[in-house]
């Protein structure tokens, strides 16, 4: 199955047709399965250790200003099965974690509630003043693929997966 169709005309090569690229960052982003760890903890990191190893290049939780190239990366591992039907959700590297609605990517740059609200799935984002929902995943709801306030948890149900990124210079 190709995937194609999700790419930029200007794309760098990425490893295969899994892999999105986002031209703003020079990185490359694909979807991975959760990787669970015992007791609870968090595991939206796991995913992304030594993706890019095979190809000599450092891996992280995947964050850029291009939200629909995470979008597009979600969407192919939705379709390639990445994570059981019923978990398809994609952890990505956005956070409000100080105030509710006041997001921004893993490496600290702000994104503006503007920039972002399109990208929400319907009735999202719907966090409360008092911020329980800190990280940001990629998932479909009502229908409609985007991203969604959420929390970082583990356990039946709640593995979700992660939108990695390799950074190609």
């Amino acid at each position: 199955m190709s995937f194609s169709h999700y790419r930029h005309q200007d794309r760098v090569t990425c490893p295969d047709d899994t892999w999105i690229y986002d031209s703003t960052t020079n990185r490359c982003f694909k979807a991975f399965a959760a990787k669970p760890i015992a007791g609870g903890v968090c595991t939206k990191d796991a995913p992304c250790v030594d993706v890019g190893a095979p190809y000599g290049l450092p891996s992280s939780l995947a964050y850029t200003l291009n939200l629909q190239a995470l979008l597009d990366a979600a969407a192919i591992g939705i379709a390639t099965n990445v994570q059981p039907v019923d978990e398809a959700v994609f952890y990505v590297g956005i956070s409000d974690p100080l105030v509710n609605d006041q997001y921004q990517l893993d490496d600290g740059t702000p994104l503006p509630y503007s920039t972002i609200l399109p990208y929400f799935t319907p009735t999202n984002p719907s966090d409360d003043a008092t911020n329980v929902f800190k990280v940001m995943t990629a998932r479909v709801y009502l229908d409609g693929l985007g991203l969604d306030d959420d929390i970082c948890t583990s356990g039946p149900l709640l593995d979700y997966g992660s939108i990695c990124q390799i950074q190609l210079s």
